[in-house]
């Protein structure tokens, strides 16, 4: 005995398409909407960074920085690496000193 017998599938050409769109959105938009976020953080960061380190720079670099799309960003990471490497050598000995001043008392 054989199955029921089935009828042919009926494509419809809008409903493809329509489905199609939908599932191009759904891959799309989240990197849509991610490189938007990245971009105006970045852009925010810049506008806030290089007024303030351009009196600072040399003439060449305060050009760059000005023209190139997140340089304020990468100014703003190094600064912070520098300060962070900074703050933990200066804490680190204030601790290491400490310490040894109590257990050798």
């Amino acid at each position: 005995m054989s199955g029921p017998v089935l009828a042919p599938r009926r494509v419809r050409p809008f409903a493809w398409a329509s489905a199609r769109f939908a599932a191009g959105l759904a891959i799309v938009l989240p990197f849509a909407i991610t490189i938007g976020i990245v971009w105006a953080v970045v852009s925010f960061i810049d506008k806030a960074v290089v007024p303030t380190v351009k009196p600072v720079l040399p003439e060449s670099l305060a050009a760059l920085a000005e023209n190139l799309p997140g340089a304020g960003a990468l100014i703003a990471v190094v600064g912070l690496i520098g300060i962070g490497a900074f703050g933990a050598n200066v804490i680190g000995r204030f601790v290491v000193r400490q310490s040894d001043r109590l257990f050798n008392t």
